[in-house]
Formats: structure tokens, C-alpha cells, sequence
């Protein structure tokens, strides 16, 4: 699995625009993951506070160090965003597709489908 934040639409906070691109050699995982991001979502919890949670994790934050906690509840009180979050996908990548690491490279170069999913800030 691969993820990337795009903040091509940035506004200027870090935590406003852009949007989450997900990838897997596995449709199958990322259907699942788009289900957990749903229930993020009904929660009310918003595409923000979603956001500023991944980078949490990606930056290597735990529990343990009291500097993220994960659950949906715990950031509804500070939300502001109702928007509610969009899903694109799983698509299918063409074979000619741009790899971003060598498992996708070494994956689309043998044939292996390589889906992508990206979630952003609804409408």
C-alpha cells in the first residue's frame, strides 16, 4: 500500500485542501479502507481532522506518547468541517501509469494491477 497527500489545493493551512491518495495492488483493501473512511465520516468527524490524524501516524505518533489518540469521538468536539468527504474509487492504474515506489514499478512492469482511491473535502 502506498499513500500520498496531494496539496496541490492547498489553501494555505496544512490542514485545508489537498486530498489522500491511496494505492494497492489489492482492490479488495482499499474497498475496505474506503468503508473505514465512511464511518469516519458519518461520525461527522471531516475531512480536516481525518487529514491532520494520517499525518500523525505517518510522522510515527502513538498513543503512548499522548500526541495522538484514535478515536473518531475524541475530535468531534474541535470540529468545524461539515463537509463531508468524497471518494474516487478504487480505479484500476493504465500499465503505462508513473510508479511511485518499486513494488508498483516492479508490479505494473509483470502485468499485476496497481488500484488507486483518493479522497478529498466534499462539496
Amino acid at each position: 500500500m502506498t499513500i500520498m497527500m496531494d496539496e496541490s489545493e492547498n489553501t494555505g493551512s496544512e490542514s485545508e485542501g489537498g486530498a489522500l491518495i491511496v494505492r494497492s495492488n489489492w482492490e479488495g483493501y482499499l474497498k475496505e479502507f474506503a468503508t473505514a473512511v465512511g464511518v469516519w465520516d458519518e461520525l461527522g468527524c471531516g475531512f480536516d481532522n481525518w487529514k491532520k490524524f494520517l499525518v500523525s501516524v505517518c510522522a510515527g505518533n502513538t498513543v503512548e506518547n499522548e500526541i495522538l489518540d484514535w478515536h473518531p469521538e475524541n475530535y468531534l468536539p474541535h470540529n468545524s468541517d461539515s463537509s463531508k468527504l468524497a471518494i474516487l474509487g478504487p480505479n484500476r492504474l493504465s500499465q503505462h501509469s508513473e510508479p511511485w515506489t518499486n513494488f508498483e514499478a516492479k508490479y505494473l512492469e509483470c502485468g499485476e494491477p496497481i488500484y488507486e482511491i483518493t479522497f478529498s473535502k466534499g462539496g
